[in-house]
C-alpha cells in the first residue's frame, strides 16, 4: 500500500470501506508491505480491480488483531515469510477473506482465542 492507503486505514472510522485501485497504466498494483488492522472494527479492504491486479506482498500480508468484522475482498496475498495471514485476538475477532488468493506464504496463523475465520 502506498502511504495514503495506510493512512486511510488508520484514519478510517467504524464502519468503513477502503477501496484500493490498480496502477494508472492498468498494470497489476503490487503493494510491498504488510497490512495491519489492530483494534479496528467493521472495516472492509476492497480491491476495485480484483485479485489479479491487486497484490499485497509483505512479510505478513494481512494481520488482524482484536478486531471484529474485518473483510479482505479481491486481493492476492503473498510473500509472507512467516505467515500469509495472521489472525490473533480474543472474543469477537472475525476476519473474512473472499474473492482472494493466498499463496507463496509460510502458513496461515489463527490464534486459538479467535471466534471466527471465514474463507470463501
Amino acid at each position: 500500500m502506498v502511504q495514503h492507503d495506510r493512512a486511510a486505514i488508520t484514519a478510517s472510522s467504524d464502519p468503513s470501506t477502503i477501496i484500493v485501485y490498480r496502477n494508472s497504466d492498468f498494470t497489476a498494483a503490487t503493494y510491498s508491505e504488510s497490512v495491519s488492522l489492530t483494534s479496528k472494527n467493521n472495516r472492509t479492504l476492497q480491491s476495485a480491480c480484483g485479485r489479479d491486479l491487486s497484490i499485497i506482498n509483505g512479510s505478513t500480508p494481512i494481520t488482524v488483531q482484536t478486531s471484529a468484522n474485518i473483510v479482505v475482498d479481491g486481493f492476492s496475498l503473498t510473500g509472507g515469510t512467516t505467515y500469509g495471514v495472521n489472525v490473533n485476538g480474543t472474543g469477537n475477532t472475525v476476519l473474512r477473506i473472499k474473492n482472494s488468493k493466498v499463496y507463496g506464504n509460510g502458513m496461515v496463523f489463527i490464534s486459538m482465542t479467535v471466534t471466527a475465520f471465514r474463507w470463501r
